[in-house]
């Protein structure tokens, strides 16, 4: 299954345009931020799986709560900046160009013209931003692979319009996927989505009303309801992607340069700090250790208990809809002799 996408393993397997278009299609395409066809037709299907098992996407019950850190991730990244030596940390400073030089030093040049000069460069951007950075100073096996990783510009608006939002108050959520049949609306071919600030960072609504951020509108919100307005560059995870993440440890570390980014692996903050850390430990001469245990979140896949918990859910579905619980052993008998 390694090289097959999902859009061709959902033909293969003849899943249902409904359960395609109203279920996997959007919780993919909401979680990587990714255009809708991107996901029906290039996501690795190996890759899309393994995901959702092992953030328990896959099971009926006993489904893990998702967290979220308490002011967002500029609170830990705050965090990482207050413990920088003064002096260190230089922000807003756009870096133009890099150079390899002959005594093993990597020469910076800034926009404004600065130059500076390291043993040891990370670079810490995007695949492409890398690319234009190191530009004519790209060796052709850096090029092959870097060039593999594509991303995909997105708006994010920070509003309370709440036409933006389901129509039936029950139904909102933390992740609120948007479709729109109008083909005059604003969005072709991209991800619609808005997130229920007040849920995802225990907002309260009566101080601040309904916080909400939509990810490409399909529909403008009212003006005077928009607070702001940003774009973002997210990674597609492609085959080609995934294929080239591997062999990306053949140039890390290599001739003072190596490379960190949530593109290396599945595009979350987690990877970005996990490829960090990778990219750190590549750097000769240096000994580090992360302050806490790094615990990789692959799951194994348990069939006995993947059966256990299948049991119980048919039992809980059964007792709710009074349905006879002898039913339940004749379920629980054929499901177990099923290899």
């Amino acid at each position: 299954m390694s090289d097959i996408t999902i859009g061709d393993y959902l033909r293969k397997e003849k899943y249902s345009a409904a359960f395609i278009n109203n279920y996997l299609i959007p919780m993919s395409a909401a979680i990587w931020s990714t255009p809708p066809d991107s996901v029906a037709l290039d996501f690795p299907a190996s890759t899309l799986i393994r995901f959702m098992h092992n953030h328990h996407l896959l099971q009926i019950a006993d489904r893990t709560q998702w967290l979220t850190i308490k002011g967002g991730s500029k609170y830990y990244v705050n965090e990482i900046i207050k413990n920088m030596k003064e002096g260190t940390t230089h922000l807003s400073t756009p870096i133009s160009s890099l150079r390899r030089l002959h005594n093993g030093t990597v020469e910076l040049s800034t926009a404004n013209e600065d130059t500076w000069f390291f043993d040891h460069v990370i670079l810490a951007t995007h695949a492409d931003t890398s690319m234009s950075i190191i530009n004519e100073d790209l060796s052709e096996k850096e090029k092959g692979l870097l060039s593999n990783f594509k991303f995909s510009s997105n708006e994010a608006v920070l509003h309370y319009d709440e036409k933006l939002m389901p129509t039936r108050r029950e139904a909102w959520t933390s992740w609120n996927f948007l479709s729109n049949a109008d083909e005059k609306s604003n969005v072709n071919n991209q991800v619609s989505l808005t997130y229920w600030m007040n849920l995802l960072q225990s907002l309260s609504e009566e101080n601040y009303g309904n916080v909400l951020v939509t990810l490409n509108p399909p529909l403008e919100p009212r003006e005077d309801c928009v607070i702001g307005r940003w774009s973002y560059e997210h990674p597609l995870i492609s085959a080609d992607a995934v294929q080239a993440q591997g062999p990306m440890n053949e140039i890390q570390g290599k001739d003072g340069l190596s490379f960190a980014g949530a593109w290396l692996k599945y595009g979350f903050h987690e990877d970005g700090f996990i490829s960090g850390y990778n990219a750190v430990k590549t750097i000769n001469g240096l000994t580090v250790a992360a302050p806490f245990d790094l615990i990789s979140p692959e799951r194994q896949v348990d069939q006995v208990n993947a059966q256990v918990r299948f049991m119980l859910y048919i039992l809980q579905y059964l007792r709710m809809n009074k349905v006879l619980i002898s039913f339940v052993v004749i379920i629980a008998s054929v499901y177990l002799s099923i290899d």
